[in-house]
């Protein structure tokens, strides 16, 4: 089976269905793209290969928060380190919302926040619930394809999720794995 390429996937306007051509195997899929892809066989599968392949344009390797770790030692250092107040300002530009509206959701008080401005680090809790938002939101991107309709997912009430937001519903670590379910359940088109 010859692997998929990015530019032969399409979609058509009218239903938003994926239509995939195949290709021959000489294809320039970069890396681990080249090896995932194979012939799909449903329409459920085509979806999921065409989200894997529509990486938003600047995005690939960065994160909504600014962060420069690559590996998982390098993120729990920076969280033991305290990230930059920076980076909550930078999650909530991403996620065009109220600063106080943010503050609620990974409960930090305003006051608390203000404070923090100051000495320009978050502590490790407020580091932590910072970093499960903005991993949430990157993973929405990846799931949805682009920034605005992550945004609008993440604000927008989810019967799996008993009418509540996603954004809502991450306010704490089984409900942030919970949406992270929910996600990986859109990506490979499993009704919810």
């Amino acid at each position: 089976m010859a692997p998929l390429s990015r530019k032969h996937i399409t979609k058509k306007p009218t239903t938003q269905v994926a239509t995939v051509r195949m290709i021959s195997s000489e294809c320039a899929v970069p890396g681990r793209a080249q090896r995932d892809l194979r012939e799909p066989q449903g329409l459920n599968q085509i979806r999921a290969y065409a989200i894997k392949l529509r990486t938003p344009a600047g995005r690939a390797g960065r994160t909504c928060l600014g962060l420069r770790a690559r590996t998982r030692g390098q993120v729990i250092a920076a969280l033991k380190a305290g990230l930059p107040v920076g980076a909550f300002n930078r999650l909530q530009d991403a996620l065009a919302i109220r600063a106080h509206e943010l503050a609620g959701i990974v409960q930090i008080p305003v006051r608390t926040l203000a404070r923090r401005q100051k000495g320009k680090l978050l502590d490790v809790d407020e580091s932590e619930r910072i970093l499960r938002i903005g991993s949430l939101f990157d993973r929405a991107v990846t799931v949805l394809g682009h920034e605005e309709q992550a945004r609008q997912w993440l604000k927008a009430p989810q019967l799996a999720l008993g009418g509540r937001t996603p954004l809502e519903y991450a306010d704490t670590e089984p409900g942030a794995r919970e949406v992270e379910d929910l996600l990986g359940r859109l990506e490979y088109g499993v009704f919810t």
